[in-house]
This record gives C-alpha cells, sequence and structure tokens, in this order.
C-alpha cells in the first residue's frame, strides 16, 4: 500500500543549530490474512519521523559544469566532503558512539537518553555508530530524532574481526534480524 501527504503541510526536520525537530507519527498495519491461529492477525509499527533531505556531497555541487562532469562517478577530488541538509550545507559538530558498557545490556534506556542529550548539551548535531559496536536501542535513534542529532551509522560487523560467520551463529542471526 501507498501513502502520501500534501509536502506543503510537512515542516522539516533540522540539525540541532539549524531549525527545529519536526516529528510526525506514523503507524504501519501488517496484515497476516492467510495464517491462522496464533500469530496471524494484524501487526502494527508505530513510530515518529521527520521528513528532511539529506546529501552527501563531495564535490562543488553549486557549479553546474562540476555536476555535469561528474554525473554517474565518484570520488572527492580535492573538494572534502559535507552533508547538505534540506539544501544547506551543515557544518558537522559530533563524536563516535561506542558501546558505552562492556557487558550488553547493563545500561537502560535513560543512560542511553542521557547520552545523546550531553551530546546536544555540547553543541554537537551528529553522532557516528561505529561498527564495531552494537545495535543500540530504539530510544537512543527517538531521542537523536527529538534532539536533532544527524546519524552516521556505519554498517556493524563491517570490520575485521568482527563479521559474522557460521561460528557465530547468534551474530549472524542479530545481523539479519537488523537488516530485514
Amino acid at each position: 500500500a501507498t501513502s502520501s501527504v500534501d509536502s506543503t503541510l510537512v515542516r522539516l526536520w533540522w540539525p540541532a543549530g539549524m531549525g527545529g525537530q519536526h516529528l510526525y507519527p506514523v503507524t504501519a498495519f501488517f496484515s497476516q490474512r492467510r495464517r491462522r491461529g496464533p500469530g496471524g492477525g494484524v501487526i502494527a509499527a508505530s513510530r515518529r519521523i521527520g521528513f528532511r533531505h539529506v546529501a552527501l556531497v563531495t564535490g562543488d555541487d553549486t557549479e553546474s559544469g562540476f555536476v555535469e562532469a561528474w554525473e554517474g562517478k565518484q570520488g572527492t577530488l580535492d573538494h572534502g566532503m559535507y552533508l547538505r541538509v534540506n539544501g544547506v550545507a551543515m557544518m558537522a559538530r559530533g563524536a563516535n558512539m561506542i558501546p558505552m558498557e562492556e557487558m550488553e545490556g547493563r545500561m537502560d534506556a535513560e543512560a542511553h537518553r542521557r547520552v545523546v542529550l550531553s551530546a546536544v548539551e555540547a553543541n554537537m548535531n551528529m553522532l557516528r555508530v561505529w561498527g564495531g559496536g552494537i545495535y543500540l536501542p530504539q530510544v537512543w535513534y527517538d531521542t537523536c530524532d527529538e534532539e536533532g542529532i544527524v546519524v552516521y551509522h556505519d554498517m556493524q560487523y563491517a570490520q575485521e574481526g568482527h563479521s559474522p560467520n557460521q561460528s557465530n551463529l547468534a551474530q549472524y542471526l542479530e545481523l539479519v534480524h537488523q537488516v530485514r
């Protein structure tokens, strides 16, 4: 199914320090009509989402000649790299998010919320989730949305030594579950 909204009624989500963090409630329903008995019926998932346009800029995208010459190509030349959010260049100020504890599960929801609030208090607007770390709880991502924190998320287990393999079935199944 498809849903649409009049774009003139939508207020954009902005990173901290660049504007407001306008979030809209969305609920999706999935019906398992063919399945009878336990586990059948309707499943619902609710989230608050923000509408924004984010571009990773690796060249002078304000110069039409550059845009035409580099269409379909990759590279950074000597221009560097930055994010453009809703058409405006963003000066990223942030940190690397690594597991807060060696023993996963010891930090509660409030601790994860507090670490994001601490980043905002330090005038940050971006947090990178390290690919060798853990999947953070939903409260962490929700707080980032609420507070204007852009999340730069590495692919989990992408680094050598952390990749799931046949000998670590639990880690592999977690990756499959999170990426689904």
